[in-house]
């Protein structure tokens, strides 16, 4: 019983530490204040679950950033509300249904090559368009340094574009 009331009692301590952190990461990603409150409560849940297998209790504000980051981005995935620049061009009012057809595929031939990206690639490529983070928070987000951020992003970026010109 002692067991339950200790576990309780710490789990209640790295909450009250961490929660505004990892409400500002869902917040920062969501753009919603109820989606990032649910992936608040879904980040929590993940750590109270997985907490025994945790061995550095040290890097949990780390494990908490990427898991709140993540979990805001499968939210975003299943409410299908992923904010994408592509979305925000806009088809001139003249436009006729070619133009319309052309832009969409476009847009969708761009959403494939991206989700053909290795996964370091695509994670920071989707961070920068889809969420607009800059470099600093890039490397936050991800734990990198700021020049691997930007190694990484140059590389996507680069293989995007070699990507993109074959598939067209």
């Amino acid at each position: 019983m002692d067991d339950i009331i200790s576990a309780q009692e710490s789990f209640q301590d790295i909450y009250c530490m961490f929660y505004k952190k990892v409400y500002r990461i869902a917040f920062s990603i969501t753009k919603d204040v109820h989606l990032a409150e649910d992936v608040l409560q879904e980040t929590f849940l993940k750590f109270y679950q997985k907490a025994e297998q945790i061995e550095d209790m040290e890097k949990i504000s780390g494990w908490l950033g990427t898991v709140a980051a993540r979990t805001a981005i499968d939210f975003l995935r299943k409410e299908q509300k992923t904010p994408c620049p592509l979305d925000e061009l806009s088809i001139s009012q003249g436009g006729n249904v070619e133009q319309t057809a052309e832009y969409e595929w476009l847009k969708e031939t761009i959403s494939q090559e991206i989700r053909k990206l290795k996964p370091k690639y695509r994670e920071i490529l989707e961070l920068k368009l889809y969420y607009d983070l800059k470099e600093q928070e890039l490397a936050q987000q991800l734990k990198l340094s700021k020049g691997t951020v930007k190694t990484r992003l140059h590389r996507a970026r680069r293989t995007l574009k070699v990507s993109l010109k074959d598939a067209m």
